[in-house]
């Protein structure tokens, strides 16, 4: 079963995901986490580096993109269009990085699809829904609704979405002090943009995933 968790920057989504995590593990439940699955699969889950497990991923991930783009090719198209139609303001290395992160998510996504039993719990925090982040919230634009269901109806669905709500002052005032490479000034003005849209568009989300009853929302803050 394949499990994401969606919300905006700062929600706190990996903190909920450790306590999902263990929680599932106190049960005696097979679960880990996205990343540590795709190396099991291919047995590198001893790489223990952070970059170095980042890169093994990337590359395992696209491998798998590219051998299932028949199955994902709607969405790889909708997408690659949102990307091509990013306002200049979004720089052309910002939009391959957020191709490269699109393309990633729905990787890992069908490797875990493939790979994982029925008896078995991947937790994702940043998984295929998550790409609507990278899609549509800029500073710079605001976000297309339309397209947003469109993007609903075309991306590849995990088994159960957990959406994370966080008071938006929350949001703003972690953001302000972590950054976001998205945000080219770290002025208020700009985070508050950035974190008002983010909302905007997980709820917008959230509204299409109801329809299709497999979302469970979790307020609080953590």
């Amino acid at each position: 079963m394949q499990v994401e968790l969606i919300g905006c920057t700062s929600a706190g989504k990996s903190t909920l995901a450790e306590s999902v995590l263990w929680a599932y593990r106190g049960i005696g439940m097979d679960a880990s986490m996205g990343a540590d699955f795709v190396l099991q699969q291919v047995g590198l889950n001893w790489v223990k580096g952070k970059l170095a497990r980042t890169i093994l991923i990337d590359i395992i991930a696209l491998f798998a993109c590219l051998a299932t783009w028949r199955s994902n090719y709607a969405f790889y198209r909708f997408a690659s269009g949102v990307v091509l139609g990013l306002p200049v303001t979004v720089s052309w290395l910002q939009k391959l990085n957020i191709a490269r992160n699109t393309f990633k998510k729905v990787g890992i996504y069908e490797l875990v699809r493939r790979g994982a039993s029925d008896r078995q719990v991947v937790l994702l925090d940043e998984g295929t829904l998550h790409t609507a982040h990278y899609l549509f919230v800029h500073v710079s634009t605001e976000p297309n609704i339309a397209d947003l269901a469109t993007f609903a109806k075309l991306v590849p669905l995990p088994d159960v979405v957990v959406h994370l709500r966080q008071s938006p002052s929350v949001l703003i005032e972690r953001t302000l002090q972590r950054g976001h490479k998205r945000i080219p000034a770290r002025s208020r003005s700009a985070v508050e943009c950035f974190i008002r849209r983010s909302v905007a568009v997980f709820e917008e989300l959230e509204r299409q995933l109801a329809l299709q009853g497999r979302s469970l929302v979790v307020d609080g803050c953590l």
